[in-house]
């Protein structure tokens, strides 16, 4: 069964929230139209939770990805700040190394020196000593002369072992100056990698935080999605109730009886899962125009499922028909009271008819039907059908409402 372009009957919103009241399978129509109104919205929802909650593990998988990239950089961090820690030590180990050797050079130039003060004062107190007793102290002049060369010698040869001393802890103390700088420019180097280092805790820190709070929301949403569903399978379990007719089965009449000629046959039963517009109606809940067009169309040779003819369509919010926003080879005339000349005529140059028909139970169309079917002709005095629900069906003249005039 299914509505051509229903009435929308508001139901009550409050908080966000849809109150529908079950009512049992002989309700009225507008409590049926609530019912699709409220498995219509719901179903909108939950298509806005799945796109939202999508986007949420988006952003989840982003802030994954993004917190693993800050835990390589804080790694690849602490490793250069480990390199440079082992550079500070190791240029710790020069500088204690030279200033031990600058100790020694120091003791060596102290020794020198000494060594120097004594030749001099052996020097000026030789020179303190009058000639004669040089000359007396020594067995031959040669012995005064060697003697002086000697001191000579020894105090040239001070001098330079205490200047090359000398320059040798200038060049010491010039390697100890290098290595404090490079010491000073290390630590530095640290100290910005350990900034560095607790800039990207601190941004893994906000980064964990975001994620835990995205996840909690996917979790509440898929919370919210999942009773959102449960809501929508109660609601179904009513509407089928109400389309299967309390349970009757199908409609029993006289007159006009289901055709054996199944070639260009389709049922609405076979398409739960495909949907009118942004409904939330699938084409087996009120599919039955959609089906009825599908079966048209192909016994004029162009072949269109009832899924084609719903992305050929639009719809109203409740799932009602309004026209085509593409061809299917048909073309549709307007609903008008059942005339059975019209439609001898139409069958009588091979032209299907599309009839609404009253089956029980509340009527939703505005002529007073709630379901459509398709007259293909007539035999031995009735009108052969296609029903799109029902394959046995059967009825009479009597439930038959309106037309629509279909023509190739």
């Amino acid at each position: 069964m299914r509505v051509e372009k229903k009435k929308k009957l508001g139901s009550l919103i409050l908080a966000g929230a849809i109150l529908v009241v079950l009512a049992p399978v002989f309700v009225s129509a507008a409590s049926k139209s609530e019912i699709e109104r409220e498995k219509s919205i719901l179903m909108q929802n939950i298509q806005k939770n799945r796109e939202y909650i999508a986007q949420k593990k988006k952003e989840a998988e982003d802030l994954r990805q993004a917190i693993s990239q800050i835990n390589s950089d804080i790694a690849a961090t602490q490793a250069k700040i480990n390199s440079t820690q082992s550079k500070i030590d190791k240029t710790n180990s020069e500088i204690n190394e030279l200033n031990s050797q600058i100790a020694r050079k120091e003791e060596e130039l102290a020794a020198e020196q000494a060594n120097q003060d004594e030749t001099i004062r052996v020097m000026y107190e030789t020179l303190d000593q009058n000639t004669l007793e040089i000359l007396v102290g020594s067995e031959n002049l040669s012995e005064v002369v060697t003697y002086g060369e000697y001191l000579e010698a020894l105090e040239i040869k001070i001098e330079k072992t205490i200047s090359a001393i000398t320059q040798l802890e200038k060049d010491l103390e010039r390697q100890k100056t290098e290595l404090d700088h490079r010491k000073k420019d290390l630590e530095v180097y640290k100290a910005q990698e350990e900034a560095n280092k607790n800039v990207l805790n601190q941004q893994l820190a906000q980064k964990n935080s975001l994620a835990n709070a995205t996840n909690l929301e996917i979790q509440d949403y898929l919370s919210k999605t999942a009773a959102m569903q449960k809501r929508v399978a109660d609601l179904q379990k009513l509407l089928d109730e109400i389309y299967n007719r309390g349970g009757r089965g199908a409609p029993v009449g006289s007159q006009l009886v289901s055709s054996i000629d199944s070639s260009w046959y389709y049922n609405q039963n076979d398409y739960p899962d495909v949907y009118l517009g942004n409904s939330g109606l699938s084409v087996k809940q009120a599919g039955c125009l959609i089906t009825s067009f599908a079966m048209v169309a192909t016994k004029y040779g162009h072949y269109i499922t009832p899924p084609g003819v719903v992305v050929a369509s639009y719809f109203t919010d409740d799932g009602g028909w309004i026209g085509f926003k593409q061809s299917i080879g048909i073309s549709v005339g307007p609903s008008q009271p059942i005339n059975w000349d019209r439609v001898n005529s139409e069958l009588n140059q091979g032209h299907p008819v599309i009839v609404s028909v009253y089956v029980g139970g509340p009527r939703y169309n505005a002529d007073g039907s709630n379901h459509f079917i398709v007259i293909t002709g007539s035999s031995n005095g009735k009108y052969l059908i296609h029903d799109p629900y029902w394959t046995n069906s059967s009825y009479n003249i009597s439930d038959v409402i309106s037309m629509k005039i279909v023509t190739p």
